[in-house]
């Protein structure tokens, strides 16, 4: 396997004539762009006679024919690399004043980078440093490489990340929250939004972060990682804004318990938005903890809880679904800051009615407006109870 730390690919390219195109963002002539086509071709045709001599010697695990299959794609990407029309950017392209192209002057500052593929194939001409925003929607097998990259991610204020280890065995979505030594830990300072919606098995990425600007989390799950997300917030001191959980375990009801989410609301006073698709099931116990006796005038769960959005699927027939409907007016009465009644609106729970009805569901929306200085709480339609 080829990383970008292994620099064996690079072997009898040191003399090349084309090195000047490989290690710079040089524009090549019109003459080099047809040579570097024909090497190309070589080493394309190189890669298949090697496929199949592995094939035709697989019983005799020859590991020197991979290594060399391995460095010629080492060696072809470098090429493509030239050829490449992201390589030809300007050179001030969103430049960022931070006199990082000082050191490295060819490179193009690149500012958003979204890549979907594999690491192998990352473009290795990018100034990480220089990155703003990053999507990765990536597979990788050598995890300490990925590691090193993100490690040089210190610009990013927005990151979505959907990244796939190959390794057998390794991906899951278990709350095993690992002991991290502090030298593998990556200090993202300016980072705000981390959005892991895509992919919940990215979720043991968070072990290894410190994010103390973050405002807004977006992520996927089977069960919620209590211990993980509970070290990165002890240990990043996040002023978080904003949380959204995407349920994606049977019948898309994720397991995070009443118990659990109000108490991240309690560890979290700074938020003033939670949405949940399928994240958590509406129950009793939930909306009467949100019902928090008020301390000194104050609300004592969530003070600064504006907006709240909560949907449920269930089976038809299932009788899980929540139905009390006085709990939760008598829950918007009590954080009512300004004491006028809350009401319902229905049409958004009329329309996902209709899209669900055939597929054998029916739904329960909850849509609360805590922070409207005008007083007048949302929430879709609680079915009444039959």
């Amino acid at each position: 396997m080829v990383h970008l730390n292994d620099r064996s690919y690079l072997t009898g390219l040191e003399e090349s004539p084309y090195r000047h195109l490989i290690s710079t963002n040089t524009e090549p002539r019109d003459l080099e762009i047809l040579e570097v086509r024909h090497i190309v071709e070589q080493k394309e045709l190189r890669l298949a006679q090697l496929a199949a001599q592995i094939n035709s010697t697989k019983a005799t695990f020859n590991y020197s024919l991979i290594e060399q299959r391995e460095i010629e794609k080492g060696s072809l990407l470098l090429f493509h690399n030239i050829l490449s029309p992201i390589r030809r950017l300007p050179q001030d392209t969103s430049r960022l004043r931070n006199g990082g192209n000082e050191w490295m002057p060819s490179t193009p500052s690149i500012r958003y980078l979204a890549y979907k593929g594999h690491m192998r194939d990352l473009p290795a001409f990018h100034s990480w440093q220089l990155s703003t925003g990053l999507q990765l929607l990536m597979h990788f097998s050598d995890r300490p490489t990925l590691m090193g990259i993100l490690s040089k991610c210190t610009a990013l204020v927005e990151f979505n990340a959907a990244l796939h280890d190959d390794i057998p065995g390794v991906n899951g979505n278990v709350d095993l929250n690992p002991a991290i030594l502090g030298s593998e830990r990556i200090v993202m300072p300016h980072l705000e939004t981390l959005d892991m919606e895509h992919y919940l098995h990215s979720m043991w990425l968070l072990s290894y972060l410190t994010l103390p600007a973050l405002t807004q989390i977006i992520l996927s799950y089977i069960s919620w990682p209590t211990a993980t997300f509970n070290s990165l917030q002890s240990r990043s001191l996040f002023p978080l804004k904003s949380i959204t959980l995407y349920g994606v375990g049977p019948l898309r009801v994720a397991e995070i318990g009443a118990s659990d989410f109000l108490e991240l609301i309690r560890r979290t006073p700074s938020i003033t938005e939670f949405k949940s698709d399928a994240a958590l099931v509406i129950t009793p116990e939930l909306i009467s903890g949100l019902k928090a006796p008020s301390q000194n005038g104050a609300l004592g769960l969530g003070p600064n809880l504006e907006y709240l959005e909560m949907t449920n699927m269930y089976p038809h027939g299932s009788r899980s679904s929540f139905r009390d409907a006085g709990m939760v007016l008598d829950m918007l009465a009590s954080r009512n800051p300004s004491g006028n009644p809350a009401a319902f609106e229905t049409d958004q729970y009329e329309r996902m009615q209709t899209q669900l009805c055939q597929s054998g569901f029916e739904v329960s929306i909850f849509t609360f407006d805590f922070g409207s200085k005008n007083a007048i709480e949302r929430g879709s339609h609680i079915p009444d109870v039959e």
